[in-house]
């Protein structure tokens, strides 16, 4: 990879570094400074001429003197921090430089900024962050309460082992998404408080710095290189902690949009989605199985085509993620072409006709197919947003007045009348008739009892009867075509 332009993600701070020097402007003086530097570059060559000590520590630290830089270094890195009193932000500067054995020189600057502190905002800024930090916290910790009770209510309803109701009752796919969003938010919080401990420790030292410096009695230069290095590793700490922070706060939302996808499956009309993707997941499993062997041999096709002439194939890595751009339309012909037009014709021809025009429409009839099955299914409800938010609105009214009684009364009802077994209830196939609702449930009126009769019978055509579908009768009719015939 040193042969290669490198990438921002390798540019975090060398953990274990063969030579390290350290410039220090505020003890040293210019001419002190360049001399330093005119050291670690000849190795002291000028230092042994002049009758001088040297001034590179990796000289005197060594037997024997050498450049600082020699034929194996690899890489090298400049790094300092600033600090901006004014907005309260520290700045991490990274310059690092790549030596490749042919000789090239790569650079790469990496600027990364933390907040000195949390609270060190406006005060028109800090409220509604503090106000949206205690609400969200607030929901994560009723999620965990509801989950809980859940939980709880089940182990205690059923007969069975715990581990045995949770496996049957409660482990869902659903739930499991609440789960991990819970997990994630107490990822968020722990990453958020280690953030804010190293600050804070930064802080201090950085305080430290500022009173050793302004102080009569200068430490001398090894506790002070010391102090500074144990800076440096609070820094690097600091920047850690804040590059998990960010990566779990990317992962959250979309675990936060799963969690909208089953607030969605409540509604039929926006359940519609993934109610498609549930309907083609088998068959986009078998789907994927062929497109991705067929992706990963293309993928090594262009690194053995490409990959000696053009730096974006030349791992396969790097060629699996130049094919992806290529399905959606992002090439650069002119690094292609560089093995010749024609052949690059050939390949990039081939690789369109395979992936794009065949496999990924192949990709969206599965989901077009499940998509169509999908809306006839639901072509009898009625239930739009607008109307079910009508329907939330009635009910309300009707709970007001007392003309409607919870559903959660009406299934207490039922479950009363099994001596409270659950599963007898469920396993009961005796026909419920709008009269035993109302012998049963205290205050129900005629028409909420036939209404609920009249929706439950629809939900239990619709889990258990297949949709029409012409191809059930083609091979019927081929029979009958055929007798007919003969």
């Amino acid at each position: 990879e040193e042969e290669l332009t490198p990438d921002m993600g390798l540019t975090s701070s060398i953990q274990s570094p063969t030579r390290e020097e350290w410039l220090l402007t505020d003890r040293e003086d210019h001419h002190t400074l360049m001399q330093r530097l005119v050291d670690m570059e000849d190795g002291c060559t000028s230092a042994s001429s002049a009758s001088r000590q040297c001034l590179c520590e990796s000289c005197q630290n060594s037997h024997v003197p050498h450049p600082w830089l020699d034929e194996l270094t690899q890489r090298v890195e400049i790094s300092f921090v600033a600090y901006n009193a004014q907005y309260g932000l520290y700045s991490l500067t990274l310059v690092n430089f790549w030596f490749n054995r042919g000789g090239h020189v790569r650079k790469l600057v990496d600027v990364q900024g933390c907040w000195a502190g949390v609270f060190l905002r406006e005060s028109g800024d800090l409220v509604p962050m503090i106000l949206t930090d205690f609400i969200w916290l607030f929901m994560v910790l009723r999620m965990v309460k509801v989950e809980l009770k859940e939980i709880i209510s089940l182990i205690l309803a059923k007969k069975t082992r715990f581990y045995q109701t949770l496996m049957d009752h409660y482990v869902g796919f659903w739930n499991t998404v609440d789960w991990i969003s819970v997990f994630a938010a107490s990822a968020v919080i722990a990453y958020f408080a280690a953030l804010s401990v190293t600050t804070s420790a930064v802080n201090s030292l950085l305080g430290e710095l500022v009173a050793s410096s302004s102080s009569r009695e200068l430490p001398s230069k090894e506790m002070y290189i010391d102090t500074l290095r144990t800076f440096g590793q609070a820094i690097d700490s600091m920047y850690s902690n804040q590059r998990r922070l960010k990566f779990c706060m990317c992962l959250y939302p979309l675990i936060i949009m799963l969690r909208f996808f089953k607030s969605f499956d409540a509604q039929p009309r926006l359940a519609i989605v993934t109610h498609t993707l549930v309907r083609a997941s088998n068959d986009m499993l078998h789907f994927f199985i062929i497109f991705l062997s067929v992706y990963i041999c293309m993928a090594i096709n262009a690194l053995l085509y490409f990959g000696r002439d053009s730096e974006s194939f030349s791992t396969l890595s790097r060629a699996m993620v130049s094919c992806f751009q290529a399905c959606f339309g992002v090439w650069d012909w002119h690094d292609m072409e560089q093995v010749g037009i024609f052949k690059s014709f050939q390949w990039f021809a081939f690789f369109m006709v395979v992936m794009v025009l065949v496999l990924l429409n192949m990709l969206l009839a599965i989901l077009m197919e499940a998509y169509g099955t999908v809306m006839a299914m639901s072509m009898g409800e009625a239930n739009y947003v607008f109307d079910q938010m009508a329907s939330i609105l009635r009910r309300a009214r009707l709970y007001r007045q007392g003309a409607r009684v919870p559903i959660k009364t009406v299934w207490e009802a039922l479950l009363f009348q099994e001596c409270d077994d659950e599963e007898r209830l469920l396993q009961n196939d005796d026909v419920i008739l709008p009269e035993y609702l109302l012998d049963i449930v205290p205050q129900m009126t005629w028409e909420q009892a036939e209404r609920i009769m009249e929706k439950a019978k629809n939900e239990w055509i619709q889990q258990n009867e297949e949709p029409f579908w012409h191809g059930a009768f083609e091979r019927p009719i081929a029979r009958c075509a055929a007798y007919l015939e003969t």
